[in-house]
């Protein structure tokens, strides 16, 4: 197999969460000390061993109810919609639990750095886009990935500049295969707000599906500037310079970063090794 077919089977891939039977439940609420639009976050259970356990959309007074636990320690994570992470602590799930207090950031502090732009800020969506916004989201937390699909591109035709609805928009048609138009969307979402850092990795990602291997390169270069604890920035730039056959000291370098998560990364780097020792 050729290096180009080996590196990109490696891409991170979007996967859904199942959720098992258990039996105990975790309750508890978000607080914040800022403007925190609940709704629009995601809590995820995840066991010790990392594996996923359950998923809720948050209500809009911040209150969570999670079913069906086996008793243990977790990792409670609250993320946005298109997973960016603002939250995570464990929690030992018992028969008396007591209701589970996570206080997160105020929405502005949620991109790296502090940084958003006046565009994103300054916009209000119509009622219209907001309901069909509402709408979406609540297909994608469930799982109806083809109707989130359809209700997304129902929402950005009502209000272009929603940069959510334009960034999730792109995560579902990238999920769906629809990689051009997966870029395209991404590209929407950066024209209203280009520091956002979640939105270059996730366009990588995309270009690097497509093949567009120089252009996801320049994608996780931009998204390492502005952040460079990013670990699929370093991922995706792993994979480009060693598929290109550049600076391979430098694809390591990243590929061992990204290792701390990624399998996919370790995947490349033995790879990487392999070749090294065939060469004369």
């Amino acid at each position: 197999m050729n290096r180009k077919a080996v590196l990109l089977s490696t891409v991170l891939s979007l996967l859904s969460l199942a959720v098992p039977l258990r039996a105990e439940v975790l309750r508890g609420e978000l607080v914040s000390d800022g403007e925190v639009r609940f709704q629009d976050l995601i809590l995820d259970v995840v066991t010790s061993n990392h594996l996923p356990a359950a998923r809720v959309q948050l209500n809009q007074d911040g209150r969570f109810e999670v079913r069906n636990l086996e008793p243990g320690t977790y990792f409670v994570r609250v993320t946005t919609l298109r997973g960016e992470l603002i939250r995570e602590e464990s929690v030992h799930v018992s028969g008396n639990n007591i209701p589970l207090q996570i206080r997160v950031p105020a929405t502005q502090r949620n991109v790296p750095g502090g940084r958003i732009s006046l565009r994103r800020l300054m916009h209000k969506p119509s009622k219209n886009a907001q309901r069909s916004w509402e709408q979406s989201a609540k297909l994608y937390v469930k799982g109806d990935h083809a109707a989130a699909l359809e209700r997304l591109e129902q929402t950005v035709a009502l209000d272009p500049e929603y940069f959510e609805a334009q960034a999730l928009l792109g995560d579902e048609r990238l999920r769906a295969g629809q990689l051009s138009e997966a870029v395209a969307a991404y590209e929407r979402a950066l024209e209203i707000d280009p520091s956002a850092v979640g939105v270059l990795v996730n366009r990588g990602f995309a270009l690097l599906n497509a093949r567009r291997v120089t252009d996801a390169q320049a994608s996780a270069e931009k998204a390492l500037q502005m952040d460079g604890s990013s670990l699929p920035a370093h991922l995706i730039l792993g994979l480009t310079l060693a598929q290109q056959g550049k600076a391979p000291e430098q694809a390591e370098q990243h590929l061992k970063i990204a290792a701390e998560k990624f399998p996919q990364a370790k995947r490349a780097l033995e790879w990487l090794a392999t070749d090294r020792a065939r060469r004369p």
